[in-house]
């Protein structure tokens, strides 16, 4: 079998998950012997040069992006990037049994030869939305993803939230294709290294994302204000918070923008619990990330949440309620470590059985395999 992938980056170049999901199919794809492409938008088409991946062609694009300050630069550059990889794909001389477009980089796959396979991952411009400007952002893309959806042969699922929606928008065919992560064989079995440090009950929390409003972060920041006092703990802030967004406190550790992937899995390590209060979700990386190093989760009952998260493996809670938030982070901080260290077992125990790419692209591949 041979596959095409579309993808608008590709990690560690561009930070976020459709990317990172992009670099471990290719991965994945790859151990597995498939022929693979993969046409993707780079700023830097040489940043994936000294990187050999067997099976593996890369066709890196590049496009002249209107700035930010020109009206609808967003939507503009989206169809751009979106026209010029369908373009670069025709013009190949690579002829896939299928198309795999990762997001919205497929609103110009129309009407072509190949069998199509979108995968919009959560879904979030059908989400609830918690301000008016959310609501006028999210309906800004819900004709792309209707268009996207009307136009391809098959659409991936995370699970029962996203299959739920893609029915009701009319989906044609659906592929069930779960989010997954890559376990690093380096914890032995009952070690954790984020255990307590007996003599002053100190633990760690950690956030992993980007910084945009559907990330829940200012409400974060609130809570955070009224425990720091009041507990023994320290909160590291992975991602690009703006200083003029920060809590400035001993506490409070921030990173920034991270794409050394074995930092951050030492920074998960070392935690034992991640916090991610979004008020919009698909299947999160940064949570199996987290699982797979051993660490508890708070998180919001948002897209897939509820299928990694329940209160063997940690505390899941209603979206935009600071009260929720807060007593969450209570309850985790006033935790007996051996409470903490079993929802941790929990959460590598859940990923181990279910979420790992060896297993999630096995899946995906039977079912495609039925199909071509």
């Amino acid at each position: 079998m041979k596959i095409a992938i579309i993808s608008d980056g590709i990690w560690p170049e561009k930070i976020g998950g459709i990317q990172k999901h992009t670099y471990e199919l290719i991965c994945s794809l790859s151990a597995m012997g498939i022929e693979t492409a993969v046409f993707y938008i780079s700023e830097k088409p040489d940043w994936f040069k000294m990187i050999f991946i067997k099976h593996v062609y890369l066709f890196p694009i590049q496009i002249n992006a209107l700035p930010p300050f020109f009206p609808g630069h967003y939507l503009l550059n989206l169809y751009l990037k979106s026209n010029k990889i369908r373009r670069e794909l025709i013009n190949s001389n690579f002829n896939p049994n299928v198309v795999f477009i990762q997001g919205l980089i497929g609103w110009t796959f129309k009407n072509t030869s190949f069998t199509t396979i979108s995968h919009l991952h959560g879904l979030e411009m059908f989400q609830k939305s918690f301000s008016l400007k959310e609501m006028i952002f999210k309906k800004a893309f819900q004709p792309i993803a209707k268009h996207i959806i009307k136009h391809s042969d098959y659409q991936c699922y995370y699970g029962p939230f996203t299959a739920h929606l893609l029915k009701k928008l009319k989906a044609k065919k659906l592929i069930h294709f779960p989010n997954a992560v890559r376990i690093i064989q380096n914890i032995s079995p009952g070690a954790k290294a984020g255990d307590f440090n007996p003599k002053n009950q100190s633990i760690s929390l950690v956030y992993l994302g980007r910084y945009e409003f559907r990330k829940g972060i200012p409400l974060l920041i609130e809570v955070l204000r009224e425990l720091v006092d009041n507990f023994q703990f320290e909160f590291h802030f992975i991602g690009n918070i703006p200083p003029n967004a920060q809590f400035i406190h001993p506490k409070i550790i921030y990173h920034g923008k991270m794409n050394q992937e074995q930092k951050i899995r030492m920074l998960l390590k070392k935690a034992s619990v991640l916090v991610l209060p979004s008020f919009a979700e698909g299947m999160p990386t940064c949570i199996l990330e987290a699982m797979s190093e051993k660490t508890a989760i708070i998180a919001t009952n948002v897209g897939e949440n509820a299928l990694l998260v329940d209160e063997t493996n940690g505390w899941i809670i209603n979206p935009n309620q600071k009260c929720a938030l807060k007593t969450a982070m209570e309850k985790a901080l006033k935790s007996e470590p051996l409470i903490l260290l079993n929802k941790g077992e929990n959460s590598y125990q859940k990923v181990w059985n279910n979420f790992t790419w060896d297993k999630i692209v096995n899946h995906f591949l039977n079912q495609i395999n039925g199909e071509f």
